[in-house]
């Protein structure tokens, strides 16, 4: 893979380069840094991710489903979390929010994020959380160089973001649709990485997305009983992206500084 590459590269030439730790050491605590981490959380059914903050605080962007409850508990207590700041939806079907209102009361969230076209505004309103209604081009500062931007949002309550860190950003796609990618072509991005919709399953990343974008990573959850889309994976790779697909690879984790992201599976 591209990584893998880089790092023989390095070794050849006798260019330093960050050592990798095993994505063991950084779930039990081991490894402590100053450093901005995106856990891509690998689960039986569904969608979430943890971000962790260069002053340890934590936000998740989506909690999988009920299926995954016991799952996704457990990640969060192994890592030793007690507080969730905020909470991002980037979908409302159960494979990426079931659990929200647990995680709520659980982790005492004190923010949640929604799209405006919110289908479900008035039932998370009845909750102990600050509700905000997010819409295109919102900008939301997590902390000093990590924040989180609405690219787009939909009529079903769905978000794309863009997360970044310094030099490091990560395009989170929530919707699965030609005229999204289309519009998402015109913000002229380039992340590093894409996290992929729908599971895989459906049609987006678009060919002139990918080629306008040209990210390094792809990341792909897992649905339970639903196949991934292999069109969708071999266009990943006829772009040179290494693809984590986390049922096969496990959670997967982006360790970032300022200047520079490794990724750990």
């Amino acid at each position: 893979m591209r990584l893998k590459r880089f790092i023989i590269l390095c070794i050849s030439i006798g260019i330093p380069f960050l050592v990798s730790f095993s994505s063991e050491d950084y779930q039990t605590g081991v490894i402590e840094l100053e450093e901005a981490s995106l856990y891509f959380l690998n689960l039986p059914d569904g969608e979430a991710t943890l971000i962790k903050t260069p002053q340890k605080g934590y936000y998740l962007i989506n909690t999988a489903s009920a299926y995954s409850k016991d799952a996704l508990f457990d990640k969060l207590k192994h890592l030793h979390i007690k507080k969730i700041e905020g909470l991002f939806l980037t979908e409302e079907t159960d494979q990426y929010a079931e659990n929200a209102g647990a995680i709520i009361e659980e982790f005492e969230v004190s923010d949640l994020y929604l799209s405006n076209h919110s289908t479900l505004r008035s039932h998370y309103s009845e909750l102990d959380v600050n509700l905000h209604l997010l819409k295109e081009n919102d900008f939301i500062n997590l902390e000093s160089d990590l924040s989180v931007k609405v690219l787009a949002t939909n009529s079903g309550g769905a978000m794309t973001l863009l997360l970044n860190y310094g030099e490091t950003t990560i395009l989170y796609m929530g919707i699965d649709d030609p005229v999204h990618d289309l519009m998402i072509q015109h913000h002229q991005l380039n992340p590093n990485i894409i996290k992929v919709a729908n599971f895989g399953q459906g049609y987006s990343p678009s060919e002139e997305l990918l080629q306008a974008c040209d990210p390094h990573v792809g990341i792909v959850f897992h649905e339970k009983n639903e196949l991934v889309n292999e069109d969708i994976i071999n266009r990943l790779e006829q772009f040179w992206i290494d693809v984590y697909q986390l049922k096969q690879v496990g959670t997967t984790i982006v360790r970032m500084n300022k200047n520079d992201y490794e990724i750990i599976p």
